[in-house]
């Protein structure tokens, strides 16, 4: 769970003389935004709620969510409108004015470019994938506290069936008596990156993949690799594989110090599931995106962690 990344932006200087202020106000936006998400939210109208102006507020929200306003908003409407289509009890038209789209047809292309796929066709389907919960401020919980001020995100997806070529090490996890994860694991990065030595990896995704194991010791078997391509490394493609299915996963974007991934990973597992009526599935592989543009000098991250759920 710990591996060098990207630097996650910074907050430009003069917005960050005062971070826990701004961190508040910009909770007070989320807050106003998911509580009134069926009503039309202009920006005039957020910035008023913030108390910045519409510049400012751009400013501060995209550099603390990672999201402009509007995308957010965007977001929230259409996973919110996309929870009401699994219902299967409402019209399209009426959903798609519920949440303020002048039309069906706007609504379902609107809906399509998100998700993939038409309203109709994924109230068919049945599956919740893509729908995105409310940023979170994982402080708020008063179970983990962290040193910074940070937002949490999870959506439901269907991870991509793939053979990974890579090394593996047995570690202590997480609820292991006795945690050794942040020393072995990285290590095994650096060895694997070590045997490889070819420039293009810095161009694909890094997985990792977390095996559970079937008593309560804690040992955990973590795997470093990556996908296999038709123009993967032929030194990858040596190493040993493994199989990846498709699962239905709760999945958290973070982007921040590596040091502290695996407090959200906890977060992720001891807050947010046990209130997300959700289950995990013990006998699936967990999953670590880690995403380029790498910056091997930095003690940061832009990943995503995949954990295998069941209603």
């Amino acid at each position: 769970m710990i591996y060098s990344g990207p630097m996650t932006p910074e907050l430009p200087a003069n917005l960050s003389a005062h971070p826990s202020g701004h961190f508040s106000r910009i909770e007070r936006v989320l807050d106003y935004i998911h509580d009134n998400i069926r009503m039309p939210l202009t920006l005039d109208m957020l910035s008023g709620t913030s108390c910045w102006s519409r510049w400012q507020l751009q400013r501060v929200f995209q550099a603390y969510t990672g999201y402009s306003v509007a995308q957010y908003v965007r977001e929230m409407k259409l996973s919110r409108a996309a929870e009401m289509v699994l219902t299967n009890q409402y019209r399209m038209s009426d959903i798609a004015y519920e949440f303020g789209f002048n039309s069906e047809v706007a609504f379902s292309r609107a809906f399509k470019q998100y998700f993939g796929i038409a309203p109709k066709a994924y109230q068919t389907r049945g599956l919740t994938l893509g729908i995105k919960a409310p940023l979170t401020n994982p402080n708020q919980s008063g179970q983990l506290l962290f040193p910074e001020q940070v937002f949490y995100q999870v959506r439901i997806d269907q991870s991509e069936p793939c053979v990974l070529h890579g090394l593996s090490t047995q570690i202590k996890g997480l609820y292991s008596p006795s945690p050794d994860f942040m020393s072995k694991v990285p290590e095994l990065w650096h060895a694997f990156f070590h045997a490889v030595k070819d420039e293009s990896l810095w161009q694909v995704p890094h997985i990792g993949v977390i095996e559970h194991q079937s008593d309560t010791s804690g040992e955990l078997t973590y795997r470093a690799g990556i996908r296999q391509t038709p123009d993967m490394p032929e030194k990858a493609r040596a190493m040993s594989s493994l199989p990846l299915p498709t699962q239905t996963c709760a999945v958290m974007r973070y982007q921040g110090k590596v040091s502290e991934f695996h407090q959200a990973v906890l977060w992720l597992l001891s807050v947010w599931l046990p209130e997300s009526g959700y289950s995990g599935v013990d006998d699936a592989p967990s999953l670590e995106f880690y995403y380029p543009p790498f910056d091997q000098d930095t003690d940061a991250v832009n990943a995503e962690y995949w954990l295998p759920v069941s209603v």
